[in-house]
């Protein structure tokens, strides 16, 4: 019989585990600190993207944020409908559709993001300030493993 209460000798499970739930957290408390900014995070995350890649594809978004393209289209659309972003065709190739921030789209990210900013340093406060670079090194290393 397994006795789950014990620690498993592979650390790799323990890892997916931590992992996941520092994201459930982190989303959770993130969807929270933004309910009275009127966006979910994977709406924030998008907003983010296209100011930090301005007048860029749909599919360089979509590679910049780990975000299906059809996952994409359907946020970016709500976007669109609640007038923070444009939608258009771009220069290059008229199939393809470029995203761009419309004002009232910067300004609500801008709420956005001072909620973000209060919430990361919450999270980032529980982690001694030493190994923080390492944290973040960490992270971005896995985040460009290519799935």
């Amino acid at each position: 019989m397994h006795d789950s209460s014990t620690e498993p000798d592979d650390p790799l499970p323990a890892f997916n585990l931590l992992l996941h739930r520092a994201a459930r957290t982190a989303d959770t408390l993130i969807e929270r600190a933004l309910a009275d900014v009127q966006i979910t995070a994977r709406q924030y995350t998008l907003l983010e993207a296209i100011a930090h890649h301005p007048d860029s594809s749909q599919a360089k978004i979509s590679a910049a944020t780990a975000i299906d393209r059809a996952t994409l289209a359907d946020i970016s659309g709500r976007l669109r409908r609640l007038g923070l972003v444009e939608r258009l065709d771009a220069p290059f190739d008229r199939r393809e559709k470029i995203l761009r921030l419309t004002d009232a789209g910067a300004s609500r990210l801008e709420l956005a993001r001072q909620r973000v900013a209060s919430i990361e340093e919450a999270m980032i406060s529980c982690i001694p300030l030493e190994q923080r670079d390492n944290l973040l090194d960490g992270l971005a290393r896995i985040s460009d493993i290519s799935p």
